[in-house]
């Protein structure tokens, strides 16, 4: 069982209050030029039960580090589509 497959199993056990994150970051030059680059769910006592990087596709043009925490290297090492 992979890690993802292990926090979705999660999803299923936790209580009905969830809370979901997502970053983006910026594919183009464009204001709507975004991408889910990390999904994260934490629950109604503030734990992380999924959080994922994912690989933006075709290519990131800016993490925007200061906004997603995640740098170019690590959204490139995300979870692909």
């Amino acid at each position: 069982m992979t890690e993802l497959d292990k926090s979705l199993a999660a999803l299923s056990l936790s209580p009905k209050i969830l809370a979901l994150d997502v970053e983006c970051a910026a594919t183009g030059p464009g204001h709507n030029d975004r991408a889910p680059c990390r999904i994260a769910v934490v629950n109604d006592e503030l734990e992380t039960i999924f959080d994922v990087v994912v690989k933006v596709e075709p290519e990131c043009f800016s993490p925007m580090t200061a906004i997603t925490g995640l740098t170019r290297d690590e959204i490139a090492r995300g979870v692909s589509r």
